[in-house]
């Protein structure tokens, strides 16, 4: 692997996974978007690849896609751990405002990465919700949309 910095990934992480990663720690979400696809074709319902799956979606405005990466884990993972990869793509205040609900509980004793996780966006979410930051876009666009919507808008006469 090449000029992947010094991301430090956890021990018995597939290949694919944590180039994976790499790929998305350096912003780079098609290479770790066809990389998570080829780790999920092996192995199928992977949680981390689905997590990850899921913020790379998200990253890049694929909203519901990222929902889509969310919902298997809903068979696998605690409640809280699925309502933050859900949270990611909140949009309005009362789904907001439920997923902030299950995020409460957050067992206080965990303190690993995806408890970590999970406070972050739990945060985020509350500052939202604080400063009434609802997404502007319907679940189907893509942050390419947007930014085209966005410009139409800027450049349009009032």
């Amino acid at each position: 692997m090449h000029g992947h910095g010094n991301l430090k990934l956890p021990s018995g992480v597939h290949a694919d996974l944590a180039e994976a990663m790499r790929a998305q720690h350096e912003h780079d979400f098609v290479s770790a978007r066809r990389l998570l696809k080829r780790h999920l074709d092996a192995h199928p319902g992977d949680p981390q690849a689905l997590l990850v799956l899921s913020a790379v979606e998200a990253a890049t405005g694929h909203w519901s896609r990222a929902r889509a990466s969310c919902a298997p884990l809903s068979t696998q993972m605690p409640d809280w751990i699925v309502a933050a990869c859900l949270g990611q793509v909140a949009s309005g205040e009362d789904e907001i405002r439920a997923t902030l609900s299950i995020l409460e509980n957050i067992p206080e004793d965990h303190t690993d990465a995806s408890a970590l996780w999970a406070r972050d966006i739990k945060s985020e979410l509350k500052h939202r919700l604080a400063h009434r930051q609802w997404r502007p876009h319907a679940p189907h666009q893509s942050q390419a949309e947007d930014v085209q919507k966005n410009n139409a808008q800027q450049i349009s006469p009032r």
